[in-house]
């Protein structure tokens, strides 16, 4: 793919491609998105997840104290309301999250932003991300 818009570059040094994809990329942003406002650290763990409807477990590639993504063994709908234990590489103990939501969702990956952490668990959290960087 790198190849092709080194091939592709137009006078004005912008990829075609590159153009293109980002007039797809406007396109298909949903109006509530919200940009990361906490940088991920890309990590190993585990998430189990669960709420009233469904229940879980998927790998976790990336981590902030906001969020995470995972990539799950079920599909899980933007907008659901999670609580999760997470499981990471490296860690000591389980970091447990009350309330997480899904805020982007395509197959079985997703983004989980969190809203209930109680202040023990972001303090691992915190010290985890410390040490992962």
């Amino acid at each position: 793919m790198i190849t092709c818009f080194l091939h592709s570059l137009h006078p004005n040094g912008v990829s075609s491609e590159m153009a293109k994809f980002d007039r797809l990329r406007s396109m298909a942003t949903p109006p509530h998105f919200r940009p990361r406002t906490a940088r991920r650290v890309p990590i190993r763990g585990t998430a189990f997840f669960l709420n009233d409807d469904t229940r879980g477990r998927g790998f976790v590639w990336n981590l902030s104290l906001k969020g995470c993504r995972v990539d799950a063994e079920k599909h899980v709908p933007a907008g659901t309301e999670l609580m999760i234990t997470l499981h990471l590489e490296k860690a000591d103990e389980k970091i447990h999250v009350h309330r997480a939501v899904v805020a982007w969702s395509c197959g079985q990956e997703f983004g989980l932003r969190i809203h209930d952490i109680e202040p023990p668990e972001a303090r691992r959290l915190k010290r985890y991300l410390g040490r992962a960087r």
